[in-house]
């Protein structure tokens, strides 16, 4: 009996589908690792670099050039204007308005130590240089 035991186990361990298993069971072991390697541990660093790769500025000058009426008064013409965006990055709580309060005062020394001027225009600011 255990003669017939021995030689099943034998002929078992030593055909072509144990071992052809063996290796598809690595291989979906790796992939299961790969996958919770890129998602779970390192999926904030991927999304944030993806966002990166996505946002993309580019500035196109404008073609075309003044614009006169029938009488060649000036109707419309180019002039070179800088804006300043400042993005809400500041973290809720107490703190909050004194951040924005300071960094704004920050931004308007840096302007007017340049020898520009800001511009208010209700809740818009221009700055002139």
């Amino acid at each position: 009996m255990f003669e017939v035991i021995q030689e099943k186990l034998y002929k078992f361990f030593t055909s072509r589908l144990v071992y052809v298993s063996a290796v598809l069971i690595a291989a979906a072991v790796i992939l299961i690792y790969r996958l919770f390697v890129l998602q779970i541990i390192e999926g904030e660093s991927y999304l944030d670099s993806f966002h990166l790769m996505i946002q993309k500025e580019k500035d196109i000058q404008a073609t075309r050039g003044c614009i006169y009426d029938r009488n060649g008064n000036i109707l419309a013409y180019n002039e070179l204007a800088n804006s300043v965006t400042i993005e809400d990055v500041f973290k809720a709580g107490k703190g909050r308005n004194a951040e924005i309060n300071d960094t704004l005062t920050r931004l308007i020394g840096i302007i007017e130590g340049n020898g520009d001027e800001i511009e208010v225009t209700s809740n818009l600011c221009k700055v002139n240089i």
